[in-house]
């Protein structure tokens, strides 16, 4: 499994290959401002942590990427990224807290099937960590719930949905969300690459989705 990792301009050597990446056979780093985009049109899997201009080259090869069918993941960033690009609906954006930081909670997974989730049994509750505050906010989130692209909601270690465990207030407290098709997942927290059940579980049901052929 190739992924290519894509990042800011000038953060390519603090990214951690570790952790879930381990399953990988090769990751490569893509910066957000240069035109590294073959790597990334040759990698089996993109993971976005950073946000991107919608008229950026690199914005332009995850949308190839993703219109054949390729799994994107956007985290923390990444997610207001896809959102940005126009491959997932709403607004994933820095929202006001006075939080001290890093933050624990919990999503729960609602049990739609794609590459990253196809492991993860519906109704599976994984800790998760922030690192920054962030908000999903949608104003089509009917569409969105007939359309089962909710992924993970945020909860409680019992996989109760409450404003009190909605730590920023996002929409229906969204924490993931996919593309209709699927294989485009934003995910609201910023999860550490080294070290987080939620990723180890998404890298590993990728990985099978791959050898599997799907």
């Amino acid at each position: 499994m190739h992924v290519a990792v894509i990042v800011s301009a000038g953060q390519g050597g603090s990214v951690s290959v570790a952790g879930p990446l381990r399953c990988a056979t090769s990751v490569v780093v893509v910066q957000r401002d240069d035109h590294q985009t073959l790597a990334l049109a040759k990698a089996d899997v993109a993971v976005l942590t950073c946000a991107l201009s919608a008229t950026s080259p690199v914005a332009a090869a995850v949308h190839t990427f993703a219109e054949r069918g390729s799994p994107v993941l956007g985290l923390g960033d990444g997610f207001a990224g896809l959102c940005s690009a126009g491959l997932l609906p709403g607004r994933f954006a820095a929202s006001q807290g006075s939080e001290t930081f890093p933050l624990s909670g919990y999503f729960r997974t609602e049990g739609r099937l794609t590459p990253f989730t196809a492991g993860i049994p519906a109704g599976r509750v994984l800790p998760v960590n922030w690192h920054a505050p962030h908000t999903y906010s949608c104003a089509s989130v009917i569409d969105i719930e007939r359309g089962g692209q909710i992924i993970f909601r945020h909860c409680d270690a019992w996989a109760g949905v409450s404003a009190k465990h909605n730590p920023f207030a996002s929409t229906c407290a969204i924490a993931g969300l996919c593309s209709p098709r699927g294989n485009v997942l934003g995910v609201g927290a910023w999860l550490d690459l080294q070290a987080a059940p939620l990723l180890d579980q998404m890298f590993a049901s990728v990985k099978l989705w791959i050898a599997q052929g799907s």
